[in-house]
């Protein structure tokens, strides 16, 4: 849940709300990412995205 509306550096405005993930999103983040989770102290990439969810304090748009 994003609690509050807010911008991100670009102006892309997110708004409050809820947040999906499904599965397939945190199968693909452990698959692809797990490692990099683990060696940040998570034990998986569910917990990883809910402390993410829990406690953002910005938002960024990824460059390509």
């Amino acid at each position: 849940m994003i609690a509050k509306a807010m911008k991100s550096q670009d102006g892309t405005e997110f708004p409050a709300g809820n947040i999906q993930a499904n599965a397939g999103a945190v199968q693909y983040a452990e698959i692809h990412h797990g490692n990099e989770m683990r060696k940040a102290g998570y034990s998986n990439a569910r917990e990883f995205l809910f402390d993410i969810l829990a406690n953002y304090e910005k938002i960024y748009k990824v460059r390509d």
